[in-house]
């Protein structure tokens, strides 16, 4: 089984490109866990993942989603593998299947509702 979840906060304003006829949506999300230094001090550490969010979806995400906004995402991961110069490099991204933000973007009245894939029909 390949499932992610992750919750956190939206890296860049997504970038929205086409591909083989289809909508894509890039962005990088960041996640924090916490632990502690030798010194036994609170300390975070913050993990980015680069996702895309493919098809009729793309639409309504770019609606609501800006650099900032919290977003739970569920989805898998998928790795390409490159070769540059002899070196093969490995990247890994998360493919977004559903999403639910914390947070819209520009609400008119300036409050905050939250927006789920499941908008997108």
């Amino acid at each position: 089984m390949n499932r992610v979840i992750l919750n956190g906060n939206v890296g860049n304003d997504p970038e929205t490109n086409e591909h083989e006829g289809s909508p894509v949506a890039n962005f990088s999300l960041a996640t924090n866990s916490y632990g502690r230094d030798s010194d036994g001090e609170r300390v975070t550490f913050t993990e980015w993942h680069q996702c895309a969010l493919w098809g009729r979806g793309v639409e309504a995400f770019m609606k609501h989603v800006a650099q900032g906004t919290g977003l739970l995402i569920e989805g898998r991961l998928r790795t390409k593998k490159a070769e540059r110069d002899g070196v093969t490099h490995y990247n890994t991204t998360v493919i977004v299947e559903q999403w639910e933000a914390h947070t819209r973007r520009n609400d008119a009245d300036g409050t905050a509702a939250p927006a789920t894939s499941e908008e997108a029909g």
